[in-house]
């Protein structure tokens, strides 16, 4: 991993599922899949920023090695904080990811 310095967060990914439940209707879950190491940032900080890239409801920017799991619709955790993966971009040699903070 090139970017060890930057990359000082741990991010858990989350995979949604849809299973058979216990009454045989399906019901969503979600798989928990290995901990990587990550860059979490400000929207509002960097370049992308100074052009427009990110509005509301983009709550956080998250750098990644490239993963299969870094898809929108998935989700990562850091810390108690659950964010939702809204895009993914690979960006060099890594996938820039667009998150929006899960509340409860």
């Amino acid at each position: 991993m090139r970017h060890a310095g930057l990359m000082k967060y741990r991010l858990t990914p989350y995979s949604l599922v849809a299973a058979k439940g216990a009454t045989g209707g399906v019901e969503d879950t979600w798989s928990v899949g290995t901990t990587v190491w990550g860059s979490l940032t400000s929207p509002r900080e960097g370049r992308n920023a100074a052009a427009g890239r990110y509005e509301y409801p983009v709550t956080k920017v998250a750098r990644v090695d490239h993963v299969a799991w870094a898809v929108a619709g998935n989700r990562i955790v850091c810390g108690s904080t659950t964010y939702d993966i809204l895009g993914a971009d690979p960006d060099g040699e890594v996938t820039r990811l667009d998150l929006k903070e899960v509340t409860r």
